[in-house]
């Protein structure tokens, strides 16, 4: 009875593979999405641009709008948003496209925590044109003061793990006011 089964077996694949005489045909979706999940910008970095990607299977121009949809970051508290329209053009040609631009305030001085924003595209103006898996993206606003208080003080060590003769290092770091 085993021995029946393989040839039984064998003949059907052979059948099934002789019935395909359909071609498959895939066709690539067109999709916009953020070039990355997250980014991180200094404070006093004065701007930074999160590129939009338009994905298509041949030359095209449209527009997506976006919104801010979570994050603790205070709009004209701790960013701006300079030509904020909550709509930007998008370009398989990458010279055509816009970026969303946001301008942390420097705040330097002033310990405020790092801040977040996070941004979602919402809808895109072309038939056809889908959102993307990275639909969404956060922006980490560094504060360049967090931390500094908690280096204060005398510090003293050697530099053993980078230089076959080690030497002492010592320094006092202090904050000036």
């Amino acid at each position: 009875m085993k021995n029946i089964y393989k040839p039984l077996v064998l003949l059907t694949l052979v059948a099934g593979l002789a019935s395909c005489n359909n071609v498959a045909e895939f066709e690539t979706e067109s999709f916009v999405s953020f070039s990355g999940k997250a980014y991180s910008v200094k404070e006093d970095a004065g701007e930074i641009k999160i590129p939009v990607i338009l994905t298509a299977s041949s030359p095209m121009t449209t527009t997506v709008a976006y919104q801010i949809t979570g994050g603790d970051a205070i709009e004209n508290k701790h960013f701006t948003m300079p030509n904020r329209t909550g709509v930007i053009t998008v370009s398989t040609d990458p010279a055509q496209s816009d970026s969303i631009v946001v301008c942390p305030i420097d705040s330097t001085g002033i310990f405020t925590k790092n801040k977040t924003i996070q941004f979602t595209l919402q809808t895109v103006n072309a038939e056809g044109v889908f959102l993307g898996n990275t639909s969404t993206c956060q922006i980490t606003i560094i504060d360049g003061d967090a931390g500094h208080k908690l280096h204060v003080g005398h510090w003293a060590g050697s530099d053993r793990q980078t230089s076959k003769n080690p030497g002492a290092i010592e320094f006092d770091l202090g904050l000036c006011e």
